[in-house]
């Protein structure tokens, strides 16, 4: 018998998993592709006729009852003008009559086509409308395959269990929504701080990323490990190695199964703590047992909600209900609920329509203010509905750089609460995300109009270094630079509220000491990293802490401050 094939990646999720492979299709890939007679074509376009009125339908019901804005419907009335384009609609009726093909394949063909000739249109009006295309052709392909949630791949993915390896290029984070609870994901691109990679972290989902040469190897069925501590992925034969590998990894999570931590957890001498604070995706995530020793949920990332719910977006009762689901099912415990963070890598369903759409964060929403609205008329409606004090309700603002923006958004907030009688919005805490160094050098200024902070360290190590967040960055350029940790020094000077910090920084346990050591007190960490935090939180002392801030920050490069910490190699993102 031969050996494994040995390939290196990444670490994007820690843990170890032994599967069989599947391979993730692209959705080209997975349309179904046949050749039909003449006496098929017109069942073939009768049945193309079907998806294109049901796709009317549903989105004539997205529209039903909403309370959108004109400007938010005409995103979605926009859309349904694409199921009239002679160019999509009549080129696929002709390529099913003269080529004899099922109309799945002549549909998705066409899509590509039209797709690659508005991306390659010199107006910008043109290349948006590409998005608009994607949107509703999934749509459209989805109803001929009477697939309803939007992507013809999910039922695929909603076989698996923990006995698979998913092999992939990448993994939308809408995509990952989806996934049931695998085995493990390795996959050949992706960014370490993508949001791949945290939707991992938080399910527990051993991921490595960066395989590269992984897809020319990897085939279904064959039998494959991922060790995410290493960032080792070997597929055929595994040996004995690789079996005590993952038996010793099954050994700890057995252990750590009857544990139950208690935040704040206190350094090893003195009575200085910490409190740990959980991340949270998405609804699914909210029975996990080890979240009630936390002290609560430093980071909800609500755009997850809208990704896996494509009609979220536009309904006021659909994201109440959400929010009270979140508040009623953590009862006492405060919730920090990131405003929609959409754009860049997360992408909204039908956001093709939205002014900016290319901007992220408080950006996006102040140039589409309906957006912001009716969240936070959703989120005041469902704290009231989980009767919850509306201090449980923490409300958070991303990728703020400017004053201005934390006015335009509390005036939002304020006109949101009109006409909701009994409901006290001015109770309900209001943050600021810290993500860009602007943000940080402002402290001072914003802590006199907001309650509270969360560095946002993913997005903060990015702008620091001047990377893109989906760019294939190593640890050294994104966790090791000097000048990341005098900037989060500088402001958490200026700060006058209290500040926490969330990210992948957070959960690494050879930077812990040294956070703490700069002054944080609140770390915000995914379920799956609270005991590991906490381990490491009960070996420190404040005196051992304060001395690696202040040898830390008189770094010059990322190997003197490896160095400092004691970091031999760079160690698993």
């Amino acid at each position: 018998m031969g050996q494994a094939t040995e390939l290196r990646g990444v670490a994007a999720a820690p843990g170890v998993a032994i599967g069989q492979i599947v391979v993730l299709d692209s959705v080209r890939g997975a349309i179904p592709r046949r050749a039909i007679s003449p006496a098929e074509v017109p069942d073939e376009l009768e049945r193309l006729d079907r998806a294109i009125e049901a796709s009317r339908e549903q989105v004539q019901r997205l529209l039903q009852d909403s309370g959108l804005s004109d400007d938010l419907r005409s995103i979605f009335e926009a859309q349904m003008l694409i199921l009239e384009d002679p160019m999509l609609i009549d080129e696929t009726r002709e390529k099913v009559r003269t080529r004899s093909v099922n109309v799945e394949q002549a549909l998705a063909d066409e899509i590509e086509i039209l797709k690659n000739f508005l991306l390659q249109s010199p107006g910008t009006i043109f290349r948006e409308r590409a998005s608009d295309l994607e949107d509703m052709g999934n749509r459209l392909l989805s109803n001929l395959l009477e697939v309803p949630e939007g992507d013809i791949r999910i039922p695929e993915l909603l076989k698996l269990d923990s006995r698979h390896i998913l092999v992939a290029s990448d993994l939308s984070p809408s995509l990952m929504l989806h996934l049931p609870a695998i085995g493990g994901l390795a996959l050949e691109e992706g960014g370490v701080t993508g949001h791949m990679a945290i939707l991992a972290r938080s399910r527990g989902l051993p991921a490595v990323v960066q395989v590269e040469g992984l897809l020319a190897v990897a085939r279904d069925g064959m039998e494959a490990l991922i060790d995410a501590e290493s960032g080792l992925v070997a597929l055929g034969q595994l040996s004995r190695a690789h079996r005590k590998a993952h038996a010793r990894y099954l050994q700890e999570c057995a252990d750590d199964a009857n544990r139950r931590i208690h935040s704040p957890v206190k350094l090893a001498r003195g009575d200085n703590a910490v409190e740990l604070w959980v991340n949270l995706s998405d609804l699914a995530e909210l029975d996990d047992p080890r979240i009630p020793g936390a002290s609560g949920v430093g980071l909800f990332r609500t755009e997850f909600l809208y990704l896996k719910d494509q009609q979220l977006l536009a309904s006021l009762p659909a994201q109440t209900d959400a929010y009270d689901r979140v508040l009623s099912r953590l009862g006492s415990q405060p919730v920090t609920f990131r405003l929609l963070d959409a754009g860049d890598d997360k992408p909204l369903p039908a956001m093709g329509g939205l002014k900016e759409r290319h901007q992220r964060g408080v950006r996006l929403l102040l140039a589409n203010p309906e957006l912001l609205r009716v969240q936070f008329r959703a989120l005041l409606l469902g704290t009231r509905n989980a009767g919850v004090a509306p201090e449980n309700a923490r409300l958070m603002i991303p990728m703020v750089s400017r004053l201005e923006e934390v006015h335009a958004v509390r005036a939002l907030l304020c006109e949101a609460a009109e006409g909701l009688d009994g409901i006290e919005w001015d109770r309900h805490p209001l943050g600021v995300m810290l993500e860009t160094p602007a943000a940080l050098l402002m402290c001072d200024v914003l802590s006199v109009h907001v309650d509270f902070f969360s560095i946002g360290s993913n997005d903060l190590a990015q702008s620091c270094m001047g990377l893109n967040r989906e760019f294939e960055s190593s640890a050294d350029e994104l966790f090791y630079q000097p000048a990341l940790y005098r900037l989060i020094h500088q402001g958490l000077k200026l700060a006058r509220r209290p500040v926490s910090l969330c990210g992948n920084l957070a959960g690494r346990p050879e930077l812990i000491g040294l956070l703490v050591g700069l002054g944080l007190t609140q770390l915000s960490v995914p379920p799956t990293d609270l005991f590991r935090c906490a381990d490491v939180i009960k070996r420190l002392s404040v005196k051992q802490v304060q001395a690696l801030a202040e040898r830390a920050l008189g770094a010059s490069t990322a190997e003197e401050l490896r160095s400092i910490l004691k970091v031999r190699d760079v160690a698993p993102v």
